[in-house]
């Protein structure tokens, strides 16, 4: 999450990718055909238009999924709306 968040949770964009194309080649890297990463960004809203594209851009290199979500709560919903 690089926006909308608390302060603890948020983090720039440049390193939310990095950390996130260090752990795909980490995991990519153990070799297990069983066990494969996920691209997750925690919360739609809670990411700016640069980090999305830049996970689409990270899940297309490794084509690896991509899952999230968008509400769970009526305030989020109310939100999202």
């Amino acid at each position: 999450m690089d926006r909308n968040s608390l302060d603890f949770y948020i983090e720039t964009t440049a390193q939310s990718l990095k950390d996130t194309e260090s752990f795909i080649q980490y995991v990519l890297g153990k070799n297990n055909s069983r066990v494969i990463p996920i691209v997750t960004p925690l919360f739609v809203p809670s990411c700016t238009t640069e980090l999305m594209k830049g996970l689409g851009k990270i899940a297309a290199k490794y084509n690896l999924p991509i899952q999230s979500h968008l509400d769970e709560n009526l305030d989020e919903i109310a939100w999202v709306k």
